[in-house]
């Protein structure tokens, strides 16, 4: 891919019916659930790749959509050059609450989100 970003390694749909979408995504499709919230369903998808549905009820997920993160070797070198392209982080590094990945959200010219997410280290 490019130079600083991989294939997604992270796809979130924000949803409206949390439990339709889990029985579609685990029943439908067949994918693995691996963890389960009152407002957050997570799937491992293989190759350190996760999809998560997340209820529009839970903080700023207001409405449904499809947010991505791409898969970056290191996610404060990807905000800097990503802020010398211009770019500026909505809320800087953060670590996700489930696995202490650190990740980090923009928007791009459309004001979709999207995320930077550091790769974990594979022996």
């Amino acid at each position: 891919m490019g130079d600083l970003i991989d294939w997604p390694v992270y796809i979130c749909v924000i949803c409206d019916d949390l439990e339709a979408q889990r029985t579609f995504y685990r029943d439908v499709l067949g994918l693995n659930e691996v963890a389960v919230t009152e407002t957050r369903v997570r799937f491992d998808v293989g190759n350190f790749r996760i999809l998560e549905l997340i209820s529009t009820g839970e903080g700023n997920y207001g409405s449904p959509r499809f947010q991505v993160s791409f898969g970056v070797r290191d996610v404060h070198q990807a905000v800097d050059e990503l802020a010398k392209r211009g770019l500026r982080s909505l809320d800087g590094v953060r670590l996700d609450p489930q696995d202490n990945t650190p990740y980090a959200v923009f928007r791009d010219a459309e004001e979709n989100y999207f995320e930077v997410t550091q790769l974990a280290e594979v022996p």
